[in-house]
């Protein structure tokens, strides 16, 4: 059994107590020897933490004590040594910086991994809205890689690269955990776009809940943590640390 609990989640909500919130997560996670980096903003939480079994479960049961969270949704993944090194809990103006007025709640459709597998079988264009060098490490086979160094400048690619006579036809996207995901189809749905989708869970959700992953994907997944990237049964690649 792996030591370490990893866990990602983000939810975009209204969080105007952002201030008592980071308090609050920080002297938990202090007490319990959770480590990790989870970004506040008034629009929700982004977060990658962990710690032991014991104390990422008595993390979830105290995030339900805040009555905007008791559901969030945690994508788990296991390692033999802790993938950070620090707890960090900053408040930001974006829990993911793209645009300040989109906002994410306005998301195109999840899709769940069977339904995310029949669309790329229809063929609908599908988006790698991660950065160039996540991309190197694997992605969705026939994806489309906007080659960005950083997630900011996907909207001018969009904006380039997908006209006006492109909002009746549908375009899907897809990152690591779904947070990217749910502000790029939201900047779409923003410009009129209409047939927008999105892999609910991103791809670590798919990795743990596809049987069929190995036709689809190719490589692994990159992460921003010291595993560097995880495979399709989320086993850490350590790349000989």
């Amino acid at each position: 059994m792996k030591k370490f609990v990893v866990t990602t989640f983000y939810k975009f909500v209204d969080l105007p107590d952002v201030q008592e919130v980071k308090l609050a997560m920080y002297k938990f996670c202090k007490e319990n020897g959770i480590l990790g980096t989870a970004l506040l903003a008034e629009e929700g939480v982004n977060s990658t933490l962990t710690g032991s079994r014991e104390s990422i479960d008595a993390f979830y049961q105290f995030m339900k004590t805040l009555p905007v969270f008791n559901d969030l949704e945690y994508k788990e993944s296991f390692c033999d040594t802790a993938p950070f090194e620090k707890l960090k809990i900053k408040i930001k103006p974006e829990i993911i910086k793209f645009d300040t007025s989109v906002d994410g709640k306005l998301a195109g459709e999840r899709l769940s991994p069977k339904d995310w597998e029949k669309l790329i079988d229809d063929g609908v264009p599908m988006i790698d809205t991660r950065n160039d060098y996540e991309v190197i490490f694997g992605t969705f086979k026939n994806a489309i890689d906007p080659q960005i160094r950083n997630f900011t400048e996907l909207a001018d690619w969009l904006d380039i690269n997908l006209r006006d006579h492109d909002r009746e036809k549908p375009v899907a996207m897809f990152c690591t955990g779904g947070v990217r995901c749910e502000k790029s189809t939201s900047y779409l749905r923003k410009k009129g776009f209409k047939k927008v989708f999105h892999l609910d869970g991103g791809i670590i959700k798919y990795f743990m809940e596809s049987d069929r992953k190995r036709d689809y994907w190719n490589g692994q997944c990159f992460v921003f943590d010291d595993r560097i990237a995880i495979d399709h049964d989320l086993k850490p690649y350590t790349e000989n640390r």
